[in-house]
């Protein structure tokens, strides 16, 4: 299960995730990734992982192109914070 919300300000919009981002919930990140920011091009993008639990190959596929496309990612646990380097390694590569 996962749930996605997000805050905004004049600077910024950062996307939390709580729970597993698995194949089943790529698809509706994606969505909802693309709803929030079509307009908003200018502002900071933020993904909040601090409250997410696992990602599987897919969850850290599409964040590999979110973070490519301007995305900072924020991670607390050292799972989360393990894979967000490992994204930011291969975005660097490509």
């Amino acid at each position: 299960m996962m749930k996605i919300t997000s805050e905004s300000n004049d600077k910024s919009i950062t996307v939390k995730l709580e729970g597993a981002l698995t194949r089943d919930w790529v698809k509706e990140l994606l969505l909802f990734w693309q709803e929030s920011f079509i307009c908003e091009k200018k502002r900071y993008r933020q993904i909040d992982l601090r409250n997410v639990t696992f990602i599987d190959a897919e969850g850290k596929a599409l964040l590999t192109l979110l973070y490519q496309n301007g995305a900072e990612l924020l991670a607390d646990s050292l799972l989360i914070k393990a894979i967000v380097e490992e994204i930011k390694l291969k975005g660097k590569k490509e």
